[in-house]
């Protein structure tokens, strides 16, 4: 998603001392983003269960749904059948849709469904969040000069103070790849 070589150009440190401690930033900004978008963000195969809703839709719980790599088996009472690819379309790739000629059958975790899902080239806005937010940590700690903001929370087990306004206003400019699971 973002390597340690772009963090660093990013903070503009040129040794290789502080390489530990920024490769930890840098990994705990990237859980933060995929926390708070509640997306993957890279692209990861998933196997699910899903109920049958009765009608011709099915929303899948990531996206964005990587092409021609959907797979849907379907539980007929004593074995799990393939459903045909040819009898399936997503609505949009960029949202996790799949529309069916026929209805999904009514039923309790009754569809297994196989697919890739995430970006294949990750968003400059999720990069930029990311690069931000490592930033961010790196310079509220021990091992920068200065704290930023003034809007801080002292961490109990530590000395170190954490600006989490500014952390919010970093993770509001990638609120549009929030998925919510339904």
């Amino acid at each position: 998603m973002v390597t340690l070589a772009e963090l660093k150009n990013y903070l503009n440190i040129k040794n290789n001392s502080l390489d530990t401690a920024l490769q930890g930033f840098l990994e705990s900004a990237i859980n933060r983003v995929k926390t708070y978008t509640n997306n993957n963000i890279e692209v990861t195969e998933y196997i699910e269960f899903y109920d049958g809703t009765g009608t011709n839709l099915l929303p899948l719980r990531n996206f964005p749904v990587i092409e021609d790599s959907i797979f849907i088996e379907y539980y007929d009472s004593n074995s799990w059948v393939a459903v045909d690819v040819n009898d399936i379309s997503v609505v949009n790739y960029n949202t996790c849709l799949l529309n069916r000629k026929d209805i999904f059958y009514k039923g309790d975790a009754n569809y297994r469904v196989y697919y890739r899902a995430g970006y294949k080239t990750i968003p400059p806005e999720i990069k930029t969040a990311v690069l931000e937010l490592a930033s961010l940590y790196f310079q509220n700690s021990k091992y920068a000069d200065g704290k930023l903001g003034y809007r801080q929370k002292s961490r109990a087990d530590t000395n170190e103070i954490f600006d989490l306004e500014a952390e919010r206003e970093v993770l509001k400019k990638i609120d549009k790849y929030y998925i919510v699971n339904i």
